[in-house]
């Protein structure tokens, strides 16, 4: 009874007179190195697996980020184009626009002397 896992192959007629010859060698190496090889592809799959969650993640922080840091931008626009007509029209003050001493006063009691 054989105790290692064995493959037999059939020589080529030109290789061997004999019909009936054959080789015998032991398949433990290649059995072995066929599972080494299963276990490093499952390895880079999980491995690959993990990056492609870890650049989602990144991904939605970037945007999550762009975005907290965009809104408070937009709004100081948004103001800055509103001051203007807050503070009244810019020839009758003498100004081309802009936020005037009064308005700022009027706004946030308190900032100005």
């Amino acid at each position: 009874m054989l105790s290692a896992p064995t493959e037999i192959a059939h020589k080529a007629p030109e290789a061997a007179p004999d019909p009936m010859a054959a080789d015998i060698r032991d398949a433990t190496d290649r059995m072995r190195v066929q599972g080494e090889l299963i276990q490093a592809r499952e390895a880079a799959e999980r491995a690959r697996e993990v990056a492609d969650r870890a650049n989602q993640e990144k991904s939605r922080f970037l945007a999550t980020a762009s975005h907290d840091l965009r809104q408070p931008l937009q709004t100081l626009s948004l103001l800055n184009g509103a001051l203007p007509s807050m503070s009244g029209s810019g020839a009758a003050s003498g100004r081309s626009g802009g936020c005037g001493a009064s308005t700022v006063q009027h706004y946030r009691p308190g900032v100005l002397p």
